[in-house]
């Protein structure tokens, strides 16, 4: 603190010359540290005791104060937070209006989280929370249909049969449109009873069935391998990396 500085702070103590003086302060561990002075105005001169010390009425830290750092984790510009999916139901029992109806809520933008009250009406059986690939960053309106990942002929690597998600988007070109059908693409028909059900077809069914969604793609759980027996060949291992 200069003198300038000084003789200004003390002009403002009702004249008292003798007062302490604290000044808080951004050094380099933040804001949070005083100056502690106490001076004696001379004439012209000024003279002052200085000392650096932890403001003692300071109860909590903050970030980057006496060097102490909270970890941070950022999202970058086009990373996109987990998203929240509601979920129509099980295969085989689910039906053209368990599909249709649940709300989806609205995603979060690139670089940005979104903050969700769930609704339980919006989704009577739930919702799940999902990585967003760059497949359903545009999606506009994707549900999960849970299934077992046999019924789906998927084969695990622990050759078991475990629940999968698949994810559908209801709001593709194919649902009003059958010129947008696809052969050989998966996706959700409705049959003429309202029951649901997910595949491929060579053509766009004559039985009745109608398309009511695209799918995405289908979310696989971890599951460890089976051990293979030791060949002596490293490159055999699953845990080889090449």
């Amino acid at each position: 603190v200069d003198a300038k500085t000084l003789r200004r702070a003390l002009d403002n103590s009702n004249g008292d010359s003798h007062s302490p003086l604290a000044f808080d302060w951004v050094g380099p561990g933040g804001r949070g540290l005083k100056q502690s002075a106490c001076a004696v105005v001379a004439g012209p001169r000024v003279a002052a005791r200085m000392s650096t010390s932890i403001n003692p009425q300071y109860t909590r830290g903050v970030h980057g104060q006496g060097s102490r750092f909270m970890p941070l984790v950022g999202l970058k510009s086009k990373d996109y937070a987990p998203r929240l999916l509601p979920v129509a139901g099980m295969l085989p029992h689910v039906t053209y209006e368990q599909l249709m109806s649940p709300s989806n809520p609205v995603p979060p933008s690139a670089g940005r989280w979104k903050y969700y009250k769930l609704d339980g009406n919006a989704a009577p059986n739930g919702f799940v929370v999902v990585e967003t690939p760059e497949i359903l960053e545009n999606a506009i309106s994707p549900v999960v249909v849970v299934a077992m990942s046999a019924d789906l002929g998927i084969p695990l690597t622990d050759g078991k049969n475990d629940e999968v998600l698949v994810i559908i988007e209801r709001d593709d070109p194919v649902v009003t449109d059958q010129e947008e059908f696809v052969p050989g693409k998966f996706y959700a028909f409705v049959d003429p009873a309202g029951q649901i059900d997910i595949a491929w077809h060579k053509a766009y069914p004559a039985d009745g069935s109608r398309i009511c969604g695209r799918v995405l793609y289908t979310q696989l759980p971890w599951v460890a391998p089976i051990k293979k027996e030791a060949t002596g060949w490293s490159e055999m291992s699953d845990e080889y990396e090449f």
